[in-house]
């Protein structure tokens, strides 16, 4: 059927009642395309011009108080012509509903995804431009089984820009996420059952969900901050804020919960101090999810460790093995992890505090210094900044700079000074802060930075040769103009400074040989080669 057919139907079906199945005819055609699945941009076309007609035929209907409501019947039982009809519109408007929610859920094309969640949502405020959940609700349920980006990104910043919308997406899934998380108590892990008698995995509930709440966070954020009106047209009363609130709190609990996958979990603690902490009024509630992610080591620890930070300095959380357990994450691979950058920015910012006892600075100064033997150029030069802004900020540790080894054993008691090896370090790199004995050590490892083969590590390394207890006459280095570096950017560099003195070498007669005269070599002789004949 051709777009001006399409046109045409719909146009018969507004003008008059007589034509009204031309309704059934227009659903058929939006139902023919769902279980194809796909077509020609023709087809396209005449799907989102039925679509266009439907929504324009019962939005009018929706908005008369009734028209779809319950049959009214005679006196004798028998139904009226009127209920009937009405009985009739309200199953085809069923049918829509369905057909709307299976194409913004199952198409790839956004024009009629975008189109198809438009129709809904006005035809879900079309009473009264109160929200009808009941429909709402089986959007939020398709939306938890198949994922589409360009979906949750309507809905989140288009749509639920309205507070009263943005509450019933909450509220919808928080429904959700609890019923799934007391699936998941109960030990049934592998599927969400539904009335439908369809299921989801979890992996797939868990990435869906996490797509549509998190790009919420402006909007509820947005909310919370101007107290916008929320309401309710079950009960026709004003929400609170606090009910606002107390919905996006349990949201995030319930969600946190769940067994995430490894990428939701990487993006959820990535995104944390961003998205979660704007909009819960109370983030200390997630120090128990955030203490046992710092825990398993690794990326995640490092992912963990910004939002936890910020409970520890700003919401007052006592994490006592917090140092220990950072300390514990310095090692070689950590120069080259994708979240390297925001790592060394976060050390630097954890290490910041002058509150700090000299020996957990040292052995933090002292660590770093031993990673650098093993690191590549731009992670030297992330050393040496980080212990230049150690030694300034704690001018206790500026013995490390020059420790002398024989005073040091003699203090200790010893009774005979000369059987300590003079030049053996007593840091123990895998004992704990306390007992690693940074303080009896030295920063050796950095004076051989000074002979590093690439000259930008070389040159910075002389930083540390100014007194950097007198804080007026020095300044902190900024990590983060560090942190992004590699040989590249490293070589770019070099390649860009001019030079004031350039070594050339100048020759009266161009050599034709390596040494020329044995000037290079005084008293030996190097006799020619005799050239071999060939017979």
């Amino acid at each position: 059927m051709k777009v001006e057919e399409v046109r045409a139907l719909g146009s018969a079906l507004l003008v008059s009642r007589a034509n009204v199945n031309n309704c059934s005819t227009l659903l058929s055609i939006v139902s023919a395309f769902c279980k194809r699945g796909a077509g020609s941009s023709s087809s396209v076309e005449c799907v989102l011009e039925a679509v266009r007609c439907l929504q324009a035929f019962f939005l009018p209907i929706l908005s008369s108080q009734g028209v779809l409501g319950k049959p009214q019947s005679d006196g004798d039982g028998s139904e009226t012509a009127e209920a009937i009809y009405r009985a009739w519109l309200k199953n085809k408007f069923e049918e829509l509903i369905e057909l709307l929610i299976a194409i913004v859920v199952g198409t790839e094309e956004h024009r009629l995804e975008n189109a198809a969640l438009d129709s809904l949502m006005e035809l879900l405020q079309a009473k009264d431009c109160r929200v009808d959940n009941g429909i709402y609700f089986k959007l939020c349920l398709a939306l938890t089984r198949k994922s589409s980006e360009n979906v949750f990104d309507a809905l989140a910043t288009e749509h639920c820009k309205d507070a009263t919308l943005c509450f019933y997406t909450v509220k919808n899934f928080e429904k959700l996420v609890s019923a799934r998380l007391q699936t998941s108590q109960r030990g049934v892990d592998a599927t969400l059952s539904s009335d439908d008698d369809k299921s989801v995995s979890v992996d797939t509930f868990t990435r869906n969900v996490y797509g549509v709440i998190s790009r919420l966070s402006p909007s509820v954020q947005e909310i919370l901050s101007t107290n916008k009106k929320i309401t309710e047209n079950a009960l026709d009363k004003e929400f609170t804020i606090n009910r606002f609130k107390s919905k996006v709190r349990n949201l995030w609990l319930n969600f946190l919960q769940l067994p995430l996958p490894l990428d939701v979990y990487k993006m959820v603690l990535a995104n944390m101090s961003k998205v979660v902490f704007s909009i819960i009024s109370n983030p200390i509630r997630l120090s128990d999810f955030l203490t046992k992610s710092y825990d398993l080591g690794g990326v995640y620890s490092v992912l963990a460790l910004d939002s936890l930070h910020i409970l520890m300095t700003k919401y007052g959380l006592e994490y006592p093995e917090f140092y220990e357990r950072l300390y514990a994450l310095l090692d070689p691979s950590m120069f080259f992890t994708k979240y390297r950058s925001r790592f060394f920015e976060l050390l630097d910012s954890c290490l910041r505090s002058p509150l700090l006892p000299a020996y957990l600075a040292a052995a933090f100064a002292k660590k770093l210094s031993r990673l650098s033997l093993h690191a590549s150029p731009a992670g030297s030069l992330v050393v040496i900044a980080m212990v230049h802004n150690l030694l300034r900020r704690h001018p206790s540790i500026n013995c490390l700079v020059h420790q002398s080894s024989r005073l040091r054993v003699a203090s200790k008691g010893e009774e005979d000074v000369s059987d300590a090896k003079l030049g053996r370090d007593p840091y123990l790199a895998n004992e704990k802060t306390s007992n690693c004995r940074a303080l009896e050590s030295s920063l050796w490892e950095i004076e051989t930075l000074r002979r590093h083969y690439c000259p930008a590590v070389s040159r910075f390394v002389s930083t540390l040769e100014a007194d950097l207890t007198v804080k007026r006459k020095t300044t902190e280095v900024q990590i983060s103009d560090f942190c992004s570096g590699s040989y590249s950017t490293i070589f770019n560099e070099e390649t860009k400074r001019r030079l004031k003195q350039v070594p050339l070498a100048y020759y009266k007669v161009v050599p034709n040989a390596l040494f020329s005269n044995n000037e290079e070599f005084a008293g030996w002789s190097f006799p020619k080669e005799k050239k071999l004949k060939v017979m």
